[in-house]
């Protein structure tokens, strides 16, 4: 019996999927290759390699199983290797990783039924654990109904594990578009021929990095990725224009994206009031010098000026009744 006759069906995880950063950054064609290479390897001996009848299988074997020309398969293998999307065995043999551990816990499983053992995976244990608790104890009539053991949840069902899920798909998402912005600025820059056939190592963690400080500073994903694309830019054409090399890696900007995040998030200056200089509460009186301002000063000038105004109006007074001060003198 063949492995596709026992095994009609193989399991197949969307957020899980979506979420590996190394098949994100592939291209749409190479990811479809990459499906249909497992399938191809669900149905191969031994499970989770790529062979037909036990042989491994050929590129251009390959390229007529999938359809493609071999001068774009051969193009699309090597971008899904580089990206560590699959491995080769000894033998050259190409086989997934995920596939041949999923396997083993399968066979692992049957054979711990069959013997009766315990099984050393977790699930394996909970639900043994479960059966033990919900069978009824030893002299208990068991034709009374009891209630079934409950049916352990798939890791991929629980509520809390989509959301890990989707909000790791959701950062990876966020990080490859500040990878994408990188890579479009270095080609404004320097031209098409410039554009890099593949982001380096560091450029993934760099891009999650920027992503997390933005949010940090209350930023959403888009204004994050938009400022980096903005920064990309115009460093970018800067450096052109100064006739340097373009940057390799996203490192390469680090510092500048954590100054350019911290700086648009940041409140706007607040301006200063305006400063009015101090003053006296009375301004320099007439007939008193400016710098002559001291209070015992200013207070004579006052006593001397109403002193004058009083002789002044008895002056006035006396002139009007005739009694001049020079007459008065002479009675």
């Amino acid at each position: 019996m063949t492995a596709a006759a026992k095994n009609p069906w193989m399991k197949f995880y969307p957020a899980d999927w979506r979420a590996d950063p190394q098949l994100r950054m592939c291209s749409l064609a190479a990811r479809g290759l990459w499906v249909e290479m497992l399938c191809l390897m669900h149905e191969a001996e031994p499970y989770g390699h790529l062979t037909v009848n036990g042989r491994p299988v050929t590129d251009a074997q390959l390229a007529v199983l999938c359809g493609l020309p071999p001068v774009e398969l051969g193009a699309l293998l090597t971008e899904l290797e580089e990206a560590g999307v699959f491995s080769r065995a000894r033998n050259r043999v190409i086989y997934s990783r995920r596939m041949t551990r999923d396997e083993k816990k399968r066979k692992d499983g049957e054979k711990s039924a069959k013997s009766g053992t315990l099984p050393s995976s977790r699930r394996g244990r909970k639900s043994i654990e479960n059966k033990q608790e919900n069978s009824p104890p030893s002299g208990v009539d068991r034709g009374v109904a009891s209630k079934p053991p409950p049916h352990p949840e798939a890791r991929s069902q629980r509520p809390d594990k989509q959301k890990g899920c989707a909000e790791s798909a959701g950062a990876t998402d966020s990080a490859t578009g500040v990878i994408a912005a990188f890579d479009e600025a270095r080609a404004a820059a320097w031209g098409p021929a410039q554009r890099r056939p593949w982001p380096a190592a560091t450029d993934l963690t760099a891009a999650v990095s920027a992503m997390a400080r933005g949010q940090g500073l209350g930023l959403t994903p888009d204004q994050t990725v938009g400022l980096c694309a903005g920064l990309f830019r115009q460093r970018m054409a800067a450096m052109q224009a100064k006739g340097q090399a373009p940057p390799q890696s996203l490192r390469f900007f680090e510092q500048a994206i954590a100054d350019t995040l911290a700086a648009a998030a940041a409140p706007p200056p607040v301006a200063p009031l305006p400063v009015t200089p101090l003053t006296g509460a009375n301004p320099p009186e007439a007939g008193v010098s400016r710098d002559d301002t001291r209070p015992d000063t200013r207070a004579d000038a006052r006593r001397t000026r109403r002193a004058a105004a009083a002789a002044d109006a008895d002056r006035d007074i006396l002139a009007a009744l005739g009694l001049a001060p020079d007459r008065v003198d002479a009675g």
